[in-house]
């Protein structure tokens, strides 16, 4: 009890103080370098500066007309782009063995997003999920032919783009992986799109934090996998990044509790809701999300109450 109290007065609480500190204000950051900020200047440089100007030599009355039509027009179109364009959630993690495809199988489940799959190991999602070995790879051919793939239907599961194993050996570089996935996010029109990586620095990992909304990454309270995350911090601090501790113990370590806290704070990145760990998980073979238990069985019970609080923090994720 001790371990968990730490970890709700010091770790949560401090994380929610850096998600209102840079979460939201990295997010309206973000909004403001892409989308705010260029709206304003384009009715500055076209509604106000012109404006006056036309209500000098043409009539006040005409001038606010037309200045109001504009600006109107301008603003709704903003909206609507702002409106439609799909979140990219990419789940990315420098160390392998912290839980990440689980995690990217569930937030699709709970986002009603398609899952695509940039893991080539064996034990990644499209094995999980079901896919079949030996099947054509829709995401080998989408990159190849520069189309979007269509992602293959689940029940009681999230739809797929399957990886492959030959993915590793021609992943694209970052920016192709990048203009790929928003590509393809922007052409299915769902509101999410969740991205699970394999586990390092690689290009096609980078790519997907590059397109994301938010990047989720598991912290699990081991000295290796917090190597991992350390090494992750150092190199892409500046994405949107959004640390969800897992597998975390009823009575965790302090010491490696205290290195994850200091850690967040030395790079200023917001926490999420903790994931217990769950003993069950590793021997469970159903192919089929826990989320899409109704009703959940009482053993699942708190573990599916965690992952919803996860969904809920992704989605509000850059919220002022």
């Amino acid at each position: 009890m001790h371990g968990r109290a730490l970890l709700t007065d010091r770790g949560a609480v401090h994380g929610r103080a850096l998600l209102t500190d840079r979460g939201a204000v990295h997010g309206r950051a973000l909004l403001t370098d892409r989308g705010a900020v260029h709206g304003r200047a384009s009715l500055t440089d076209r509604g106000a500066v012109h404006g006056p100007a036309s209500l000098t030599d043409r009539g006040a009355v005409h001038g606010r007309a037309r200045r109001a039509d504009r600006s109107s027009n301008e603003n709704s179109t903003l909206a609507e782009i702002l409106t439609r364009m799909a979140k990219i959630i990419t789940v990315a993690a420098y160390k392998g063995g912290v839980g990440k495809t689980t995690l990217a199988l569930e937030l699709a489940y709970l986002l009603d997003a398609p899952l695509i799959d940039l893991d080539w190991d064996k034990g990644g999602a499209t094995r999980r999920w079901g896919y079949k070995a030996g099947e054509s790879s829709p995401l080998l051919d989408a990159l190849a032919h520069d189309k979007t793939p269509r992602p293959r239907k689940g029940r009681r599961k999230p739809d797929l783009v399957a990886g492959d194993e030959d993915f590793g050996e021609v992943q694209p570089d970052p920016d192709a992986m990048s203009h790929a996935l928003e590509k393809w996010a922007a052409e299915w029109g769902r509101p999410y799109v969740v991205v699970d990586t394999h586990p390092g620095g690689l290009p096609s990992t980078h790519g997907a934090m590059a397109a994301a909304s938010v990047v989720v990454t598991p912290a699990v309270l081991a000295t290796g996998e917090l190597d991992g995350l350390e090494g992750l911090l150092e190199r892409a601090a500046d994405y949107p990044l959004l640390v969800v501790p897992n597998k975390v113990q009823r009575v965790p370590d302090a010491n490696l509790l205290r290195r994850l806290q200091n850690l967040v704070a030395r790079y200023e990145v917001p926490v999420g809701p903790v994931v217990s760990e769950h003993r069950r998980l590793p021997r469970r073979s159903a192919r089929m999300a826990i989320s899409a238990f109704d009703p959940v069985p009482k053993a699942w019970a708190r573990y599916a109450e965690e992952l919803v609080s996860v969904a809920s923090a992704v989605r509000s994720y850059g919220d002022a």
